[in-house]
């Protein structure tokens, strides 16, 4: 196996899990999003100022992870694209 090869496998592995992880945290927001949702249509308790605490550190977080990722995937098909050309 080439070396040139085996980049390629390892380059593809690790877009395939920078995929997925996006994907992951694009799910995990969409379940904060809801439970954020929830919790600001209960009655006003402390269990409920927790909830939503913790649906927007969640929401916030999964977020800031998935634009990350988005923008570490456009730098590599930017740099990729480069060195075809």
């Amino acid at each position: 196996m080439s070396t040139a090869n085996s980049e390629s496998n390892a380059t593809r592995s690790s877009d395939r899990r920078a995929h997925i992880a996006f994907w992951v945290a694009v799910v995990v927001s969409v379940l904060a999003m809801g439970s954020l949702y929830g919790a600001w249509q209960a009655p006003p308790s402390p269990l409920t100022g927790a909830r939503v605490a913790v649906s927007g550190l969640v929401l916030l977080a999964s977020l800031a992870f998935a634009v990350r990722i988005m923008i570490a995937l456009d730098r590599a098909r930017r740099r990729s694209r480069m060195v075809q050309d």
